[in-house]
């Protein structure tokens, strides 16, 4: 669970620095590593099988998985040739008096109710860091 706990007026930044989508050819897994920052998976086909610090999860369709910076984090089993997941990674910040109180209480592994929508915002995504990189952003 994702908890941000900070007093109102609530202000959170998130920035993206890099996303993508991953079409399996049916070789290797994810790699071990630990990052800077938080990695947001979206499966759109197949199933994903990755672990956090030891904690096994099986990301399917339609599911997402949020990975936290300065875990450690890898596959548990090769990819499977029909996987297709998005991911992007984020930091985030906030400002406000910390209450102890969550005010922002976010799934590590859920189910979308919406795929479409989430499809949607990941080509958005996708296609305004393509802008960005090609130097044709405005």
């Amino acid at each position: 669970m994702l908890d941000a706990q900070f007093d109102f007026p609530l202000r959170l930044t998130l920035l993206c620095s890099n996303g993508g989508l991953f079409m399996s050819r049916g070789v290797g897994t994810h790699p071990n590593r630990v990052i800077d920052s938080f990695e947001l998976i979206y499966v759109r086909r197949g199933t994903l099988s990755i672990e956090e610090m030891g904690h096994p999860f099986t990301v399917g369709p339609e599911e997402t998985l949020i990975l936290w910076p300065h875990r450690a984090h890898g596959g548990t089993a090769p990819y499977p040739p029909d996987l297709k997941f998005y991911w992007v990674h984020f930091t985030l910040t906030g400002s406000g008096p910390d209450t102890g109180e969550p005010v922002l209480e976010v799934p590590q592994h859920a189910h979308v109710t919406r795929p479409e929508q989430m499809t949607n915002l990941f080509r958005h995504l996708l296609s305004e860091q393509e802008l960005l990189v090609s130097g044709r952003f405005r």
